[in-house]
């Protein structure tokens, strides 16, 4: 036992807190029924090849919704597993070593955090993809609204 801590309650008193160390952090949102899989994993990897990192991993579980299109949680209950490098750190292995697992299992990417996911692989991850993009198309046609980051997401790029 690595002093694991638990904690159960509202997500706004676990969560909720200033946050004086920077750091660099990649969740994704699988399956749920991969959840555990696939952290341990997460847990595995980080223990034999990154035995520096010392943020917790975050794992949580949400149920799925039906309307949301770009919604992680679309159509399917969901376990979220966050996985934090400190800022001054090299944070490559969340890419390099993390990464490769969230995908094999499925998962999809919060979208304001690290990932580096595009368009193909959002394409295979939400069955709404293509009808999504037409309506942004709509509402865009001359592209004002994008960035390098969009770009790549929507397949401009």
């Amino acid at each position: 036992n690595h002093g694991t801590e638990y904690a159960v309650d509202y997500g706004w008193k676990l969560l909720a807190s200033e946050r004086s160390v920077r750091f660099h952090e990649m969740e994704y949102h699988l399956p749920l029924d991969a959840q555990i899989a696939a952290l341990k994993e997460v847990i595995d990897v980080i223990e034999k090849q990154r035995s520096d990192v010392f943020f917790p991993i975050e794992a949580r579980v949400i149920k799925g919704d039906e309307r949301a299109w770009l919604s992680p949680f679309y159509q399917q209950d969901t376990g979220s597993i966050a996985v934090h490098a400190y800022y001054e750190d090299d944070y490559q292995f969340l890419y390099s070593l993390i990464e490769p697992i969230f995908k094999r299992y499925g998962g999809r990417p919060h979208w304001g955090k690290m990932h580096s996911l595009a368009d193909k692989d959002f394409a295979l991850l939400y069955p709404q993809w293509q009808q999504v993009k037409a309506i942004r198309q709509q509402l865009d046609p001359q592209n004002k609204f994008v960035n390098n980051y969009t770009k790549k997401i929507w397949g401009l790029a």
